[in-house]
C-alpha cells in the first residue's frame, strides 16, 4: 500500500488485535481500518 500515491483507505484483518494495530500505524493511509473496512464516520467531511 505504501507504493501507491492512491491509497487513501486500508484494512487489516488479523486475530491479533495488537499485531494489526502495529501493523496499521506502519501504512500511509488517510483511514485505516482494523478487522472490517464498511464503517464511515459522521464527522467525515462530506461534499454535497
Amino acid at each position: 500500500m505504501n507504493d501507491s500515491e492512491f491509497g487513501l483507505t486500508a484494512a487489516v484483518f488479523t486475530q491479533d488485535e495488537v499485531r494489526g494495530e502495529r501493523f496499521a500505524d506502519q501504512l500511509e493511509a488517510g483511514t485505516v481500518f482494523l478487522n472490517r473496512c464498511d464503517y464511515l464516520d459522521p464527522a467525515l467531511a462530506w461534499l454535497v
